[in-house]
């Protein structure tokens, strides 16, 4: 399996093994898609995105691999307390996996994250979907 698949597959782990608050069962997959009746609960994807390299020595490479994370969720009722919730969740999410050690690939260490844009505001208009991304990056050197 690839680097960047064995990173997505231990943050799914991870997220698993989290308590959040709304329940979830993240998957990872190579994109999220979702039946509406499936949207009417939290709906958590693990995607892998990017990997970069460079040598760090002459002895050792050093990949940073980003991970996106997709938070869905079709919206009821109330559009602005349930965006805010959702939102909250992502930064649940982040607040989790920042600096985490993944217990799968312990030699991976958290480098960063970013969720813009917040949420897709098409996905809401159009659909009544909120879909929020958080990219986390994170950093694995290896002996060459």
């Amino acid at each position: 399996m690839s680097r960047i698949t064995n990173i997505a597959d231990a943050m799914a782990a991870e997220l698993a093994r989290g308590e959040f608050s709304m329940e979830f069962a993240p998957t990872r997959s190579v994109w999220p898609k979702f039946t509406p009746e499936e949207l009417a609960s939290a709906c958590v994807t693990v995607i892998p995105k990017s990997s970069s390299s460079e040598m760090a020595s002459r002895a050792t490479a050093q990949y940073d691999l980003a991970i996106d994370i997709a938070v869905q969720k079709k919206i009821e009722k109330d559009q602005e307390a349930e965006v805010a919730d959702l939102c909250g969740l992502v930064d649940e999410i982040d607040d989790y996996l920042r600096g985490r050690i993944l217990e799968k690939v312990p030699s991976a260490q958290w480098l960063n994250s970013a969720n813009e844009p917040v949420y897709s505001a098409a996905h809401l208009q159009e659909h009544r979907v909120f879909t929020g991304v958080l990219t986390i990056t994170y950093r694995q050197t290896i002996m060459r």
